[in-house]
């Protein structure tokens, strides 16, 4: 974890500022003051980031990770609100919403899940598997919002992939009902190239993307 240097003359009021925003710690707000500079100048260090990791290593595994129910009411309420609204009609009254998908505020949920299927494969295949998630919520448009979902890159030798497919499945499937109540089914496909693997994660990545949404994971080991 990358320590951020603070002038000592400015720690209490940074104090206060944390205190006031419900921040954990003063490192935490001041990454988040961080992002917000960087989105708002639009800095694409996001991009950048990205794409230096994955060129550190052979990325060879593209997964998925919806945390929606499949086959849901809200799948199909999504796509009645899109058709509603194109015919600018009024929308659908809202109705309650049972636990069948995580939705952008959910994100820290969903960090802590993704996070945990690191850690878990770093026991199970290498101790510094490299792995980046990019979590996104909004549609190739830009503005609107979808169920929170998790495009990842690893990297699992060639020899492993049968074992890691079957293994990440039934991983996804016993702790989504553990913790979100239903079975989450990832989506796995091979990467054939460092190019497929750049474009995929990129897809809806740009200058806006704050590098807080990026989970990395086995980089603090120098690549083979």
């Amino acid at each position: 974890m990358v320590t951020i240097a603070i002038d000592p003359t400015a720690l209490p009021a940074l104090k206060l500022m944390a205190k006031r925003a419900g921040k954990d710690s003063v490192q935490e707000l001041a990454g988040q003051i961080l992002n917000e500079w960087l989105v708002k100048n639009k800095a694409d260090i996001a991009r950048e980031l990205i794409v230096d990791r994955i060129a550190r290593h052979r990325m060879t595994q593209f997964v998925t990770i919806p945390f929606v129910r499949t086959g849901s009411i809200e799948e199909a309420a999504e796509t009645a609100y899109r058709k509603i609204r194109a015919s600018r009609a009024q929308p659908p009254l809202m109705m309650a919403e049972p636990m069948s998908i995580l939705r952008a505020h959910d994100r820290p949920t969903g960090d802590r899940l993704v996070k945990r299927y690191f850690s878990t494969l770093r026991r199970q295949f290498d101790r510094n598997l490299p792995a980046i998630a990019i979590s996104e919520t909004l549609k190739k448009n830009g503005i609107d919002s979808t169920f929170l979902h998790y495009h990842c890159l690893l990297a699992i030798p060639d020899h492993e992939e049968l074992r890691f497919r079957r293994w990440s499945q039934n991983f996804w499937s016993k702790i989504g009902v553990q913790k979100v109540g239903f079975p989450v089914k990832p989506s796995i496909f091979r990467l054939d190239s460092q190019d497929l693997a750049i474009r995929y994660s990129l897809k809806n990545v740009d200058e806006r993307y704050p590098i807080e949404n990026i989970i990395l994971s086995g980089y603090d080991a120098q690549p083979a």
